[in-house]
């Protein structure tokens, strides 16, 4: 099955419409989707090591994402949280980050909510304009320009907490 990028799936359909789970997902990315049923993933694990390890990573590493989003989420002010977000993106799409880069954002205000531990999409609008007004990005509809990577820096490790009061020392 082709899932484009933003597209909902109900996790039912892939689970042969049972209805004792009910979750959806979305596409963060155009991919393939395969479903294989139960019992036979079952065997598959059981007769390759392989295939379990690889199931135990991606585990492992969602777990890890949700450790790290909780701990965002406890220790870092809304505005912390943006600017994580923005310099995972960045450190996603290139080598280096510097001053007046452009990264592309092709995410719904709803992705970076669940991305920044479940952040409301005011809030996210609201985060991101005091970000422009601060000059410290600048964006457009589908894209962010970094301009000073430093303050944003500052503001993703918690060392700087925004407030208009201390604008100026960022």
């Amino acid at each position: 099955m082709d899932v484009t990028q933003g597209q909902f799936l109900p996790v039912t359909a892939l689970l042969g419409g049972a209805v004792s789970y009910i979750a959806h997902g979305m596409a963060q990315s155009n991919c393939e989707l395969v479903a294989i049923e139960i019992t036979k993933l079952r065997k598959l694990v059981l007769k390759d090591v392989r295939i379990s390890n690889y199931f135990l990573e991606i585990g492992l590493q969602r777990m890890e994402r949700i450790l790290w989003q909780f701990l965002d989420a406890a220790l870092l002010d809304t505005t912390g949280r943006i600017a994580k977000w923005l310099m995972d993106v960045a450190r996603g799409q290139a080598a280096s980050l510097d001053n007046g880069m452009v990264i592309q954002l092709n995410f719904s205000t709803r992705v970076v909510g669940l991305a920044t531990a479940g952040m409301a999409r005011e809030t996210i609008s609201r985060q991101l304009g005091w970000l422009v007004r601060e000059r410290i990005i600048d964006r457009s509809k589908k894209s962010v320009t970094l301009l000073d990577i430093a303050r944003l820096r500052a503001l993703s490790d918690g060392t700087v907490i925004a407030t208009s009061k201390n604008a100026d020392i960022l």
